[in-house]
């Protein structure tokens, strides 16, 4: 690769996290963000992280691509700011879960993903959107973690293992696996060695981060030099930044006479076309000099270097100050913050109890000799004169615009989820937080209220009698294929303006079984047998609904492979699924390779479970005799018997033979459920002495 293009690639950020082919495949991703935009994450972030190369696709293909590579994940979960929410991603196998906080926020920016081969972290003052990733001058530090580099594992795991507790009410089993899965693989590579340069901190805890910063301060050494990079401050540097921060530095005699203090801010143009520094009113009229320190005020250059857009000529464009950093320079070391948090009260915890500060994250890095340079490229050009905070600089800044208002946002719900209410059925489960609750509240289908037509009611309450922590809702199929379509609610409570969309997620345990296209139609026998004979791709079994039909689509393309159209007639009917035995082998032979392909290949919607299903509907539409489906369903427990000799590695075997028997079990009981159904043939003799024959270890076990 040329050097600009080197550098090109290391400023975007989602090159930090991209697959590289000797990371293996993405198994889990855990995030949280503050503003979330579906919209990119589905069409730029997740293309990219996941290598499909399809970054901007909007087609069905594009769709279908993405659905499997998150069929074969462990898990996707996205912890974002409640009010904030635009909208969820389109596909249900990603986790979006609204935190709302009591009073702060949820601003932390971290962005976790399990390869097979690697964990990687991205601690960031970005945003999961396209500003945040694509336009914004943000900050950012990558760690990567592996067999050849474990260095960076203690710091993994410490952001790791504070998660549940600061996510107590949203964290779900979902945000759990991610979370296992990376610490499983940081305890293999994890060494004796420590990392005494860097910590991860999470601000909102027990500790105000101010001071865990200042604590990592060599005490020996005295402070030349504070830069502080921030899009947002705090109003009164009076009573929150000068007397906890400043204040505290020189009754520790940190500060060294001559100190020099640098806020680095937002540029706004001024009328000479010169930028002015953006600060809060109170900024231009303090003396920073009554501290014994001299303060600037810079704008930070809003230009585009070249390098930054492939060097294009002419280009006009400007990146907004979104980045976070504060840097401290001594005679022989610097320390760093690098993360979400802004020089705000909030932000950084300044006069507030610990756990009235917002949820922050970031790193803080501690480097001297040759490596301080590491520290200080942190720190962004800056443009135009800078201004003395010296008491009189109000002409001299711009002044940040108001904070908009925050929408209205249900409290007292916390999740709704599509979870297992009875074997192969799915209700909707409301958790809540009952003690939040003040009056009547109702959630209804998004859709109808969206579309005018008459609306379905899902649960109300007035508020007075139900205090339950969580209410299950039965679900009719045509309500559930709508959810499933719709994959929001909407809620209206005692003092809402109006109705707020609410994202619908699906228990983990049930997303293995989740339609890859929802609203399509049902797939059936003749389809899945055209997959295992090679006939058709796995992609063409999920044919965009909007072209002729989902089901007529896809039999056209099956018709189209076939020879023959041999659908009614029994005998060639039992062939075909002859002629698919060795497809059904090979397909979970290539499934064995990692627990969530498992769990697609047995029990995903193109697998021996799915296939029993239609089996059995085909008997009760008296399309098949109960003899010949009773042969279909043994000679696939049959090959299940066969899948426990494959070749496994040692750590996955017992996870491919639990799910070996868990499917084998599944269908075993469809097959007596048929039994008990049509017992005409297969209660008798004959039947029993061919199943004991063809499946000789399920007999044996049995005996």
């Amino acid at each position: 690769m040329k050097k600009r293009d080197e550098k090109l690639t290391r400023r975007k950020l989602v090159s930090h996290l991209v697959n590289d082919p000797l990371d293996g495949d993405v198994h889990a991703l855990l995030a949280t963000t503050y503003d979330f935009n579906p919209d990119f994450f589905e069409t730029d972030f997740l293309p990219s992280l996941l290598g499909l190369k399809l970054a901007s696709d909007r087609t069905w293909a594009g769709r279908i691509a993405m659905e499997r590579k998150l069929a074969l994940m462990e898990s996707a979960t996205i912890l974002a700011q409640a009010n904030r929410y635009n909208g969820r991603p389109r596909s249900l196998r990603v986790e979006l879960l609204p935190v709302r906080l009591e009073g702060r926020r949820l601003h932390a920016k971290i962005v976790l993903v399990v390869f097979e081969k690697s964990v990687k972290m991205l601690v960031s003052s970005a945003n999961l959107t396209e500003r945040g990733y694509r336009h914004n001058r943000e900050a950012a530090i990558a760690v990567t973690v592996s067999e050849k580099n474990p260095d960076a594992a203690p710091l993994v795991r410490s952001a790791l293992e504070e998660m549940p507790r600061l996510f107590a009410p949203w964290w779900t089993e979902g945000a759990q696996r991610a979370a296992g899965a990376a610490l499983a693989r940081l305890s293999e590579w994890q060494t004796a060695a420590s990392d005494d340069h860097n910590w991860f901190f999470w601000g909102g805890g027990s500790e105000p981060l101010w001071e865990r910063f200042l604590t990592h301060w060599p005490q020996d050494e005295r402070i030349d030099r504070i830069t502080v990079v921030s899009p947002f401050w705090a109003e009164n540097p009076d009573n929150e930044f000068l007397d906890l921060f400043l204040k505290t530095l020189l009754d520790r005699h940190a500060l060294s006479p001559a100190a020099e203090l640098s806020l680095l801010t937002e540029a706004t143009p001024g009328t000479d076309g010169k930028h002015l520094p953006t600060l809060p009113a109170g900024y231009g009229k303090f003396n920073f000099e009554s501290l014994g320190v001299t303060a600037v005020a810079r704008a930070v250059d809003p230009a585009v270097l070249p390098e930054e857009v492939e060097f294009k000529q002419n280009f006009l464009g400007t990146r907004s100050l979104h980045a976070k950093v504060l840097v401290l320079e001594g005679p022989q070391s610097t320390l760093a913050y690098i993360g979400s948090a802004n020089f705000t009260r909030r932000g950084w915890g300044f006069g507030i109890a610990p756990n009235r500060a917002n949820i922050e994250a970031g790193l803080i890095s501690l480097r001297r000799g040759a490596q301080r340079a590491q520290l200080r490229a942190l720190i962004p050009a800056t443009t135009g004169e800078p201004v003395k905070l010296n008491g009189a600089a109000a002409p001299a800044l711009a002044i940040p615009e108001a904070y908009a208002a925050e929408s209205g946002w249900p409290v007292f719900l916390r999740s709704v989820t599509l979870s297992p209410s009875a074997p192969g059925q799915l209700g909707l489960t409301l958790t809540l937080s009952s003690n939040r609750i003040a009056g009547a509240w109702s959630i209804d289908m998004l859709s109808q209220r969206t579309s005018g037509t008459e609306v379905t009611n899902l649960y109300r309450s007035d508020g007075s009698v139900n205090r339950q922590e969580e209410i299950q809702v039965p679900l009719d199929d045509s309500t559930l294929n709508q959810l499933l379509i719709d994959q929001e609610v909407a809620v209206t409570w005692w003092e809402s303006a109006g109705a707020v969309a609410f994202p619908v997620n699906v228990d983990i345990t049930a997303r293995e079984a989740l339609p890859i296209a929802p609203g399509a139609a049902k797939l059936q026998e003749q389809h899945m047998l055209a997959y295992y004979q090679g006939r058709i791709f796995w992609e063409d079994l999920f044919p965009d609904p909007d072209e002729l039909g989902s089901l007529s689509r896809l039999d056209e393309i099956t018709a189209a492979k076939s020879s023959v159209d041999t659908a009614a007639i029994q005998s060639y009917q039992i062939r075909e699924f002859v002629e698919a035995l060795a497809g059904i082998k090979d397909d979970l032979r290539q499934g064995c390779y990692s627990v969530p392909s498992m769990r697609l290949a047995l029990f995903g919607p193109v697998s021996p479970t799915s296939l029993a299903r239609t089996i059995v509907d085909s008997v009760r539409a008296n399309n098949r005799t109960p003899m010949a489906a009773g042969f279909q369903l043994v000679e696939i427990l049959a090959c299940l018997d066969d899948a426990a000799e494959f070749d496994v590695p040692d750590k996955l075997a017992n996870d491919w033979l639990n799910s070996l028997a868990r499917a084998a079990k599944e269908i075993e009981n469809i097959l007596d459920t048929l039994k008990r159904e049509r017992p005409d043939g297969l209660a008798s003799k004959a039947f029993r002495r061919y199943e004991s024959v063809a499946r000789p270890r399920l007999a044996g076990a049995r005996s």
